[in-house]
């Protein structure tokens, strides 16, 4: 194999490398599911959420199964 050959086929490698671990990272970080403000409130008043954060105009939960 020629010089060019084993350097092209090197950094295919390590792009697909990359691109295997971005798409794996992205895919462990949880995932927040929007909701509907009337839809949200009547999950709290059944007691579905644990915990409610108010940061400025977003709200946001967690579920007792500690989903977000």
């Amino acid at each position: 194999m020629n010089s060019t050959l084993k350097s092209l086929l090197f950094w295919i490698v390590l792009i697909l490398v990359a691109l295997l671990v971005y798409n794996f990272s992205t895919k462990l970080q949880p995932h927040d599911r929007p909701i509907q403000f009337s839809e949200f409130m009547a999950k709290v008043d059944s007691g579905e959420v644990s915990s409610v954060t108010l940061v400025g105009n977003e709200i946001s939960g967690t579920y007792r199964n500690n989903d977000s």
